[in-house]
Parts: structure tokens; C-alpha cells; sequence
């Protein structure tokens, strides 16, 4: 190998991007892939319950403020 092939490939091997260190670790195992708690099924079915009628019904809530603001 001549010089000029070794130089070029130790400045390719040091121009190697670097690897990417991912800072955050989560295992993935059963019952641990969703971001609530799965143990109490009656408080979690009533928060989406909850979050469900109101997400619903703001734009109704807006369209009727809207119409009693007008009417007065």
C-alpha cells in the first residue's frame, strides 16, 4: 500500500461521523408502552370520559356564547 493510500484512509477513518447517544431509556414490555397508569381501569375511563365531552363540546360552547353575545 503506498503512503499516499494510508494517509488517505486513516483521515477516513477519523472523519467517521459519530454515533449518536440516545440520553433517554424506556423498556417496552407489556402493560408499559402507554404514558398512563393501566392498574386502575375506572379512573382512567373516566378521564377519558372527561376529556372526550369536553374536547366535544367546546366548539358548541363557543357557537352558543357567540350567538348570546349577539343577540344582546
Amino acid at each position: 500500500m503506498s503512503i499516499l493510500a494510508r494517509s488517505t484512509l486513516r483521515v477516513a477513518r477519523h472523519l467517521q461521523a459519530p454515533r449518536q447517544v440516545r440520553g433517554v431509556h424506556i423498556e417496552n414490555t407489556v402493560d408499559h408502552t402507554l404514558p398512563t397508569d393501566l392498574t386502575n381501569k375506572t379512573a382512567l375511563a373516566a378521564k377519558m370520559i372527561v376529556f372526550s365531552v369536553v374536547s366535544f363540546g367546546i366548539p358548541f360552547f363557543g357557537a352558543w356564547f357567540q350567538l348570546r353575545k349577539a343577540a344582546a
